[in-house]
């Protein structure tokens, strides 16, 4: 039998790996001893840029990192493929493998951690590093010699580009048609996935220069008519369309693709809030702290980047990491302007309300009014255009902007489509995780998940916790055979980390109480040990935070989430406000219940980050009909002539097709209005909708990390997909 990794084509499965080396012995760059916590406020920036914080040493690097982006990605991208395989491959998430590393730190045992797939293949070092950076490279056995920032050109760009053709695939007729260097920074994360697509068509591969942001924006429709051409290909090649046939359909299929356009978008959303500014800054760094825009003609690439203003330099900085996830993803990118103050006050406000020991209903929806608001400006037409069309986001960002409402949604933007958080503060940080490894986790068809119960049972919470678990344990032993849940009684750190090392779990479920305790969201597990950083060995690749307020964003804490990330989890699903312990465990058990079914499918290649936002727009009429509203709830729970609930007449049968997840709240009030109505509780049942009213309690929960590359099912199988029946 042949063996499976040879039934992968080459051109897919080679990958190259690059490396970016730094000086850090001017300034120690150990990350091991990083810490979230500052002091005192800071009074100079010579370490750290204001307000995003990148490691000076670090911005050293920037110039390298962007010329890699410039490079093969994979050995495909050097050869003429098929139109089909250029579009499927966009479901194997091919980023450029980037290794940053200080020169000190560079060896042959952070190479051998990359999989044998991953091909050392060019070092880019600042001109200081050449002689050092050369010795290293040969002796880790990276196939080209380094590259200095001096010697970065058109016509060195174009040279690595064959080398690294013949040295992969030499027997694959090469492409040619290389990408050109890009200039302009502020419209990279726009032009650069385009002319990465366009070079594939034999198209130009120049840079071309926004002077506006209606030129920005031209080019982002002009982004969208050449994926438009690249899905109307596929379309008329699977329908067996003639030349001619081909040649006159076209225009009219490009403008329905344009409309059906479904693609993964990333964000950049930079800016930090003024509680913040104010906690980490003295008056002097605090006056330097400028909001970025869309456009910036001094945001260009040379080898002077790391001696501009904090504010270049961290705005180069993030824009290499948006437009790095673009083209990993195939997606289009959006660079937005600096979050308003406002908006961080208004979500500040909006988070210390669930700090009152009464929530009033009516006052979050006014609130969640108020941060639209001074959001409002955000949404140009463009990017309103682009949302619509996404499959999912991922945003670079400090704030939640699940919380916003595109103009024309009644719901917030989270209920609309699925949003992975990728913080952005501390920027160095948010650099390293970005260069990670393109690792993919396959749960495969098997999973297995501990519940770890970090509340004292003389706490109602913490027995009620129990409860609940315990009957979804007992469904899932006696339904569910891809899936084993342990649960555990870790009421100190230590025994959680001993429980996590013992069951090496897929999901880690941590039922705890959070805290906010100074400028820090944590966990407290037992009766008082107050735990930010949680200290896993070999942490679980996703855990499920059953906890309060463990992300908020509003006043900058420091959170638990983002920690949890820096310790090596791939993702982390935690909530920015206190959430009731039983509604949490009907959420998460739903969200079990949806990857399990996912993994019995042999067809289905989701991703969590897509079965969660399926659960989490799904739970609407949950928060709707929750214990919270008394009255709401015991009505949900009565059953009508036939026997069913309320609640399951409206699951199982009334709802189905009636609910646009843009308006999830609205049409699922409808719904149960019409219901009430034949009941002769219309009125009634509306009045409650107001009064008291209802929290819209899923939505305050992020996704933060890779949950986009935790698949149910294999790699294997998606290379399959993506290569079955196609000839390169």
């Amino acid at each position: 039998m042949q063996d499976k990794e040879q039934v992968v084509p080459r051109v897919i499965r080679q990958n190259p790996l690059y490396a970016v080396v730094f000086d850090n012995r001017i300034h120690d760059e150990d990350s091991r001893s990083y810490t979230p916590f500052a002091p005192a406020p800071l009074v100079n920036n010579s370490e750290f840029t204001v307000p995003h914080g990148l490691s000076k040493p670090v911005s050293e690097a920037l110039t390298g990192l962007w010329y890699c982006l410039h490079l093969p990605n994979a050995a495909f991208e050097t050869v003429d493929v098929t139109a089909n395989v250029l579009l499927k491959q966009r479901e194997l998430r091919l980023n450029h493998n980037i290794l940053l590393v200080p020169i000190s730190g560079f060896n042959q045992e952070l190479c051998s951690a990359y999989p044998d797939h991953f091909k050392p293949m060019l070092v880019v070092c600042p001109d200081s590093l050449l002689t050092e950076a050369t010795e290293k490279s040969k002796q880790i056995g990276f196939s080209l010699p380094p590259i200095c920032y001096s010697a970065i050109s058109n016509e060195n760009l174009k040279a690595h580009w064959k080398e690294i053709h013949d040295i992969l695939i030499p027997d694959v007729e090469y492409l040619g048609n290389e990408p050109r260097l890009t200039r302009r920074l502020d419209s990279a994360i726009v032009e650069l996935p385009r002319r990465w697509l366009a070079r594939q068509f034999q198209a130009g591969s120049e840079q071309r220069v926004a002077g506006s942001t209606d030129d920005l924006d031209a080019f982002i429709f002009d982004a969208s008519q050449e994926r438009a051409v690249l899905a109307g290909t596929v379309r008329l090649e699977n329908e067996n369309a003639s030349f001619e046939e081909a040649d006159r359909q076209m225009p009219q299929v490009i403008l329905e693709e344009m409309r059906r356009e479904s693609i993964p978008l990333t964000l950049a959303f930079p800016g930090v809030s003024a509680s913040y500014a104010r906690r980490s800054f003295d008056d002097n760094l605090r006056r330097t702290i400028m909001p970025m825009h869309r456009i910036d003609t001094d945001d260009t690439w040379d080898s002077s980047i790391a001696h501009r203003s904090d504010q270049l330099i961290e705005r180069a900085a993030i824009e290499f990491i948006a437009t790095h996830r673009t083209l990993g993803t195939s997606g289009a990118g959006y660079f937005m302007p600096s979050v308003p103050p406002d908006a961080f006050a208004a979500l500040a406000t909006l988070e210390k309300h669930f700090s009152y020991d009464t929530i009033r209903a009516s006052s979050v929806w006014t609130l969640l009014g108020r941060l639209d608001k001074a959001a409002r400006n955000l949404w140009g037409d463009y990017l309103v255009g682009m949302v619509r069309r996404a499959s999912s986001i991922t945003v670079f960002s400090d704030f939640p902007i699940g919380l916003l409402r595109l103009p024309g949604d009644s719901a917030p933007l989270s209920a609309r489509l699925p949003i992975c958080y990728r913080p952005l503060t501390p920027l160095t940080r948010a650099i390293q995780q970005e260069l990670q490894p393109a690792m993919h986790i396959d749960l495969g068809r098997k999973m297995r998940v501990l519940v770890a119960e970090c509340i004292p049972t003389d706490d109602t919470v913490g027995l009620l916790s129990r409860m609940a678990w315990s009957a979804v344990k007992g469904t899932f032993d006696e339904y569910a055979n891809g899936v084993s849940i342990i649960l555990a009684e870790t009421l100190n750190r230590k025994s959680l980390q001993q429980a996590v090392a013992r069951h090496s779990p897929d999901i880690l479920i941590i039922s705890a109480h959070g805290a906010v305790v100074g400028n820090a969201a944590g966990l407290v597990i037992g009766k008082k040990e107050f735990c930010l950083e949680l200290g896993f060995d070999v942490p679980p690749p996703l855990v499920i935070l059953s906890a309060c307020h463990v992300a908020p964003r509003g006043a900058g804490a420091i959170s638990v989430t983002d920690l949890l990330l820096r310790e090596g989890v791939f993702a982390v699903l935690g909530t920015q406000i206190p959430v009731d312990v039983r509604h949490n465990a009907v959420l998460t058990s739903r969200f079990l219940v949806n990857i399990a079914e996912a993994q019995a499918d042999a067809n289905r290649h989701q991703s969590l980050l897509e079965i969660w936002h399926m659960t989490q727009s799904g739970n609407a009429v949950n928060d709707v009909l929750s214990p919270s509203n008394r009255s709401l709830h015991e009505w949900g729970l009565s059953r009508g002539p036939d026997g069913q609930t309320v609640l399951a007449d409206f699951m199982m049968n009334r709802s189905v097709g009636r609910l646009r997840n843009a308006h999830i709240y609205e049409d699922t009030e409808a719904v149960l209005g019409e219901m009430a109505e034949e009941q002769g509780m219309g009125d009634a049942v509306r009045n409650w909708f107001r009064r008291p009213g209802y929290v819209p309690e899923s939505l305050f929960y992020l996704f933060a990390g890779n949950p986009d590359r935790i698949f149910v099912s294999t790699l294997q199988d998606r290379y399959s997909r993506v290569t079955e029946g196609q000839a390169f």
